[in-house]
């Protein structure tokens, strides 16, 4: 049984995480934002989720939008979304409108995302926010995700080691425990690859299915890297415990037996999602 060769992409990816997408002690900000607005936060989570699922997006946009929202909110122009419930909410709406762009080949029309809000925002206030975001953030949207790291991750598998179903069982395992962590702020420290192994490990043993091989492919990359070989030995057990414990939590709005879809389609389904101006609490209804 041979390993496969070391994936250029997993590589070009973890510089990329390394270059320009690791939050710091900065984060503390959202931690503390967190803890004052947490149904806010969850409820806007879980409305990019019946979008995604509306549009036939992948989950993968979910992701990219909270990483381009959160690190819009810890820039000064992002500062007042932190204040106001109804900034963050338009934060949000526009962080996912960019990640539908970077991610997925068909876009919605305008008319729907003004029929989403009810009109409470108009096109025109959600492209200028939109340009509030790519400003602040340098226009770095296309993070590597966890999702993207357990694709290259499994690629290391070797040909003889595990069927295509059972590959597949796991992208679908591994897949479910990164819809969870989407929205975890106690894990926005976590780099993406980090979560990645961690889904993929659990999902392996999961399924009986020895992790030996895996964890020796990506043995190599953290050889030469002090910063992967100490967060992947100490963080990943860790994370992997936090993984299942997310799942349990959101066990009510994941199906245990989602098949995930890993084609793009952008057809509409027939369930419309409810407005995200219906899913939180505004500042007017505060006042």
């Amino acid at each position: 049984m041979m390993l496969q060769a070391q994936s250029t992409t997993l590589s070009a990816l973890l510089l990329q995480e390394e270059r320009h997408y690791l939050f710091g002690d900065e984060a503390n900000a959202i931690k503390v934002f967190s803890e004052h607005s947490a149904e806010n936060m969850e409820k806007m989570t879980m409305w990019m989720f019946s979008f995604q699922e509306f549009a036939n997006y992948h989950e993968e946009v979910v992701e990219i939008a909270h990483s381009i929202l959160y690190r819009f909110l810890l820039t000064p122009a992002g500062a007042e979304s932190m204040q106001s419930a109804t900034e963050f909410q338009k934060a949000s709406i526009a962080a996912f409108w960019i990640s539908t762009k970077t991610y997925e080949f068909v876009q919605l029309p305008r008319e729907v995302w003004e029929a989403i809000t009810r009109n409470t925002y108009t096109t025109p206030e959600i492209e200028s926010m939109e340009s509030n975001i790519l400003s602040a953030v340098g226009w770095l949207v296309n993070p590597p995700t966890s999702y993207a790291f357990v694709r290259e991750i499994l690629e290391l598998l070797p040909t003889d080691f595990v069927t295509d179903d059972q590959k597949q069982h796991i992208l679908e395992l591994a897949y479910l425990q990164c819809n969870c962590s989407i929205g975890e702020v106690d894990c926005l420290k976590v780099p993406k690859s980090t979560i990645a192994i961690a889904a993929v490990v659990n999902a392996m043993e999961a399924l009986a299915i020895p992790t030996s091989p895996v964890l020796a492919a990506l043995a190599g990359y953290a050889s030469d890297e002090p910063r992967l070989c100490a967060e992947w030995c100490f963080e990943v057990p860790e994370i992997q415990a936090c993984l299942m414990s997310w799942m349990k939590d959101c066990k009510d709005f994941f199906d245990d037996e989602t098949v995930i879809e890993t084609e793009q389609h952008g057809n509409l389904s027939s369930e419309p999602p409810h407005s995200p101006v219906t899913v939180m609490i505004t500042d007017d209804e505060r006042n």
